[in-house]
């Protein structure tokens, strides 16, 4: 089943109920393809920096940078190239199985 983020007016169905989550693990899946990595193993690899500030995956380094209330912003690098900077928000990263009910939609860029 694959999820979609509706293009309609009001609140979107499913369990990821706004965009900030949506595009965190939209972007997290697309990263993970990108380097072939499995998308549960990589979101692991994120909790673990999460608690204890820095994980590496394969070739990929990520570090926790800050933490808020709500979220934490981590900076994936290879060796020494930035691959990409973005929030998570807690929850998810609480989560068992955020991916579950979820697939990114294609699109064009």
């Amino acid at each position: 089943m694959q999820m979609k983020m509706s293009r309609e007016r009001g609140r979107p169905r499913g369990i990821y109920h706004n965009l900030a989550d949506f595009k965190a693990l939209e972007y997290l899946s697309i990263l993970s393809l990108k380097y072939g990595i499995e998308s549960n193993d990589f979101l692991n690899k994120f909790i673990e920096a999460w608690e204890h500030q820095k994980s590496t995956c394969k070739s990929l380094s990520i570090n926790c940078c800050k933490k808020t209330l709500g979220s934490a912003v981590f900076l994936i690098t290879k060796g020494v190239k930035v691959v990409a900077q973005f929030p998570i928000p807690k929850h998810i990263l609480k989560e068992t199985n955020p991916f579950k009910n979820f697939a990114p939609t294609k699109r064009g860029r």
